[in-house]
C-alpha cells in the first residue's frame, strides 16, 4: 500500500477537474469560437508555465510539411513563430507525434528538437 501515491493521483487529479471547470467559465459566453480558442490557450500556457502555447492545422498528406498556425498564445516578450512552420525543421521524431494527433511538449528548444 502507498497512501503517497494516491493522495498525488488525487491531488492530480483534483486539480484537472478544477482546471477544466475554470476554463468552461471562462469561455462560456464567449462571442465566437476562435476567442474561445485563444482564451483556452492562454489559460493552458499559465497553467502550464509555458512560454506558447498553439494549435497547428494538420493538412492532409503533402510533402511540403509547412502546418499553418490557426492560434497561438505568447507569454510577455515571446516572439511568435510565425504563420507555418515545416515539420522537418522540428527534427526528431515530432513529425510523427504530430501526424499522431499527439501532444508535444518542448521543454528546450535549442536540445529537444535536435
Amino acid at each position: 500500500f502507498n497512501s503517497g501515491y494516491e493522495t498525488t493521483r488525487n491531488v492530480l487529479s483534483q486539480r484537472q477537474m478544477r482546471f477544466l471547470l475554470e476554463l468552461g467559465d471562462a469561455i462560456r459566453g464567449t462571442p465566437d469560437a476562435r476567442t474561445a480558442r485563444n482564451r483556452a490557450l492562454e489559460m493552458f500556457g499559465q497553467s502550464l508555465g509555458a512560454d506558447r502555447v498553439g494549435l497547428h492545422e494538420m493538412s492532409g498528406g503533402g510533402s511540403r510539411g509547412d502546418r499553418p498556425v490557426t492560434d497561438e498564445w505568447l507569454a510577455e516578450g515571446v516572439r511568435s513563430i510565425g504563420r507555418s512552420i515545416a515539420v522537418s525543421e522540428l527534427g526528431g521524431d515530432v513529425s510523427t507525434l504530430l501526424r499522431a494527433g499527439r501532444m508535444l511538449v518542448v521543454n528546450d528548444v535549442s536540445s529537444d528538437l535536435t
